[in-house]
């Protein structure tokens, strides 16, 4: 479980970072073109085929689509949403309250 928080909070500061230089579109195509290679380089050689092989391409055409659009969603709104917690928490410290200044 820790390594799985570890993967997912690794991707998304590496997508927030890379998109600061880069456009979204590019950061998602290369995530997902490395992670395709990987895949091929060590799972190819002992399943073959089977790898790509499907019952259903219509579903799995459909799901690849909804992932690719929920990760352009996603590391598009990492550039606005984390400004806006640092703002949320910001508000709410201490130091940024009216105690002392409504005498």
């Amino acid at each position: 479980m820790l390594t799985a928080v570890l993967c997912f909070s690794s991707i998304d500061t590496t997508g927030k970072y890379l998109s600061g230089f880069y456009p979204v579109p590019e950061v998602v195509w290369v995530r997902y073109s490395v992670h395709a290679l990987l895949m091929i380089a060590f799972l190819a050689p002992r399943i073959g085929w089977g790898l790509i092989r499907t019952a259903q391409p219509g579903g799995q055409i459909v799901r690849a689509g909804l992932l690719l659009g929920s990760t352009l969603c996603n590391f598009s709104a990492l550039a606005f949403l984390v400004p806006a917690c640092l703002r949320i928490s910001r508000s709410q410290s201490p130091s940024s309250s009216s105690h002392g200044h409504d005498r």
